[in-house]
């Protein structure tokens, strides 16, 4: 009796993991019906036509008492039986590692593909992602994708388009990692965000020539392969983060681009790339795993089948059992589970219960709720960490001599002019004069950045009066002795530039210089904004005398912008 019931157990032990998969299942069917019917010997005859009930298949099914060793009596002895399973277990080995890993990366081409085309105005898509682990960004497999009807012509843009695109050239630069602030992607990422409603269209070059931006050798190659415009577009599924950059001819009609219906299809296709990408890396993990768990289940049904048929031949005919025994403990089984089910449910409902059970479910959530929060901080420690490491790019070049002696004499010449007329003011008025050391980080802009948005006049001009008005506001209502005027005042107006976009170092240094004395009044904003339309006159006209300089790059005081175009 305790053989059979460990042949028993362990039978249903191996029947388990073979249900796990329906196509096992099906072929373990479909091998066993193909099988010829077996003439069942005299003694399952005698057996199963006292008690046995006939299947809708036409096969004797014993009852449970009287038919448990002759069942399996059986399925030990069919070698048929053992010959299908072993075939099924065989045709489901795990697959070669040289199948196709990423069973949607068609999808994520053919998505991109479609975007481009349908959109307006498109010639091109790049998909980078982010690195949860070092929060750079890395390109996306297949994520670039040019537009068929897009053929440049002249070899400038059909070498920097090979470059791109062509793997087997020995000057093809592959897309390197980026930091938010640098290149396209790290540019728009920095710059944009997946609920802004308006689309951020830019010109490439005037991103790859701001001198505050670092060297991205990607950036320049999309520029010289006839890319003029980019709109960066964040997207954020289920944690996955990047961005998808949208590339238009330079040529291209701003207010199409920024057309209703089109910005939505962008935002919205953004989404979808997103989306499909993330797709691609769960079902690659999801693959994995699956495979290794069809692996461990083949391992072990294979050492029990072949435990199982070692064990048969050992036995042979002579399996032997008291059915009564086998019936008596079945009832016995039952009886415990019924008398287990009732003290289950009083205990469920008792005080005691409540009492026991409900403090523990609240110290597990706590300690769940506090191993998250610990894993979240270490998770944004060590992310702290790595990006203090520094992005690990090259630094600018320094610049060369004739361009330095350029430098100097600019500065030298502007700063000049408005300490002689500070000094002729104070000499006249006594105490009114232009204050000039915010005038020294002006000199560094037009100068020595000159391409830079800071430097721009817009931003000069906007800039200051934003931030002194400010001061002057400020000093209006705290005393100068408190100690939180200053850099109250300082907050505000750096805050206030960058939400109006005319950002100017100099301005928060001369807010902070106006909230340090209250001697500083109307009169010396006037002179102060005098002595800033003088210092942009003179960048003007030393600056374009220089053939590889230009300034402003823009003014922008009142014409209305284009709508998207910042």
């Amino acid at each position: 009796m305790n053989t059979i019931n460990t042949m028993t157990g362990m039978d249903e032990e191996i029947q388990s993991p073979l249900t796990i998969d329906d196509e096992d299942v099906e072929q373990q069917h479909l091998s066993i019906s193909s099988q010829p019917t077996r003439i069942p010997s005299r003694h399952q005859l005698d057996v199963s036509s006292s008690s046995g009930i006939p299947t809708s298949s036409g096969h004797i099914r014993p009852s449970r008492s009287g038919g448990m060793l002759s069942s399996l009596h059986s399925s030990v002895h069919d070698t048929s039986i053992v010959t299908s399973l072993r075939q099924s277990i065989q045709s489901k080995k795990p697959q070669d590692t040289t199948e196709k890993e990423h069973p949607h990366t068609n999808t994520f081409d053919e998505t991109i593909k479609r975007v481009c085309i349908d959109a307006f105005g498109i010639i091109g898509i790049d998909v980078w992602l982010i690195d949860e682990h070092d929060g750079s960004f890395y390109h996306a497999t297949n994520g670039y994708y040019r537009h068929y009807m897009y053929n440049p012509t002249g070899d400038r843009r059909k070498l920097a388009l090979a470059r791109l695109e062509d793997r087997s050239r020995k000057d093809y630069t592959a897309p390197e990692r980026q930091i938010p602030g640098s290149g396209l992607a790290g540019y728009f990422w920095s710059s944009c965000s997946n609920h802004d409603r308006n689309n951020t269209w830019r010109d490439v070059r005037a991103i790859t020539s701001d001198p505050d931006q670092p060297p991205d050798r990607r950036s320049n190659l999309l520029e010289n392969a006839g890319f003029g415009k980019a709109c960066g577009i964040p997207f954020d599924i289920r944690g996955h983060r990047g961005v998808v950059l949208y590339l238009a001819r330079v040529s291209a009609d701003q207010n199409q681009l920024c057309e209703q219906t089109n910005e939505i299809h962008l935002r919205v296709s953004a989404d979808l790339i997103g989306a499909v990408s993330c797709s691609v890396i769960t079902t690659k993990a999801s693959i994995n795993a699956k495979r290794e768990r069809n692996a461990k289940t083949l391992r072990r049904v294979r050492a029990k089948m072949l435990a199982l048929v070692a064990f048969a031949s050992l036995a042979g005919s002579g399996l032997r059992t008291e059915y009564d025994d086998n019936m008596l403990k079945d009832e016995k089984e039952e009886n415990a589970k019924s008398s287990f089910n009732t003290r289950f449910s009083s205990f469920y409902s008792s005080k005691t219960y409540r009492k026991s059970v409900f403090p523990m479910l609240g110290r597990s959530y706590r300690q769940s709720l506090l191993e998250s929060v610990v894993n979240e901080t270490k998770r944004r420690g060590l992310l702290l960490i790595e990006k203090s490491r520094g992005g690990r790019l090259q630094p600018p070049p320094s610049m060369k001599w004739l361009p330095t002696i350029h430098v100097f004499v600019g500065a030298f010449i502007t700063m000049l002019i408005l300490s002689v007329l500070s000094s002729s003011l104070k000499n006249a008025t006594g105490y009114r004069y232009i204050i000039l050391p915010p005038f020294g980080a002006l000199m560094t802009l037009q100068y020595g950045l000159t391409a830079a948005p800071a430097s721009q006049p817009r931003n000069a001009l906007y800039g200051q009066i934003v931030s002194v008005s400010i001061a002057l506001v400020v000093n209006t209502f705290i005393p100068s002795t408190s100690y939180s005027r200053v850099p109250l005042t300082t907050a505000l107006a750096i805050a206030s530039m960058c939400k109006l976009g005319v950002i100017h170092p100099p301005a928060g240094a001369a807010a902070a210089l106006f909230a340090s004395d209250d001697r500083f009044d109307v009169a010396f904003l006037g002179l102060f904004l005098l002595g800033n339309l003088i210092a942009i006159s003179t960048a003007i006209l030393i600056n374009n005398l220089n053939d590889k300089k230009q300034y402003p790059i823009y003014y922008a005081f009142w014409s209305a912008k284009v709508k998207g175009l910042r």
